[in-house]
């Protein structure tokens, strides 16, 4: 009974929007490999009765794949599913952080000892690696603050605190990328 018109080609931003009778959004997840390259999109559409992904990229397979091997839930529900799911967005970012970090260490080092002549593309493709990564973060802290809000009241109010959880998650590893630019 919900009604979207998704067209994916179209999807830029990760968000949700709050309808009358569901919570519909989108998900554009850059690539670990090549941040500033092309991003992975999807959608998604909820009610009290469940989320259905729309996605054509294979990603949320993948994604849904790794929840059902590596996950037994005590107590199962939409929004530990959901958590979880918002958890495999960002899982090995912290280790893309610190290599990022790395790498920005190994440069001025070079630099200090003067073995490194222009590091200046490097730098910047770092940087705008950064940004994008802020950006995603920012976004995805917007989407779980709209979920951890709960509207519709399609969520059981004990388990919103995934939600928050996942937002403060998300906020350490913008905090991580902020300080990193």
């Amino acid at each position: 009974g919900i009604e979207m018109d998704i067209d994916l080609t179209s999807v830029h931003t990760t968000k949700a929007e709050v309808n009358y009778d569901s919570l519909t959004g989108t998900f554009s997840v850059p690539d670990r490999k090549c941040i500033s390259g092309p991003k992975t999109n999807f959608a998604f559409a909820l009610d009290e009765k469940g989320i259905v992904f729309i996605d054509d990229s294979g990603m949320v397979e993948k994604i849904l794949q790794n929840i059902i091997r590596t996950k037994k839930w005590v107590l199962p529900s939409l929004e530990r599913f959901i958590y979880d799911f918002l958890e495999q967005i960002v899982t090995g970012d912290q280790a893309v952080l610190e290599t990022l970090d790395k790498e920005l260490d190994t440069i001025k080092s070079r630099i200090l000892e003067g073995s490194e002549t222009d590091p200046s593309l490097r730098v910047s493709r770092i940087r705008s690696d950064l940004r994008d990564m802020r950006i995603h973060y920012e976004q995805l802290q917007d989407l779980a603050q709209e979920l951890e809000e709960n509207e519709n009241n399609f969520f059981i109010k004990d388990n919103v605190r995934y939600f928050h959880l996942s937002n403060q998650r998300i906020s350490r590893l913008h905090d991580m990328t902020a300080s990193l630019r």
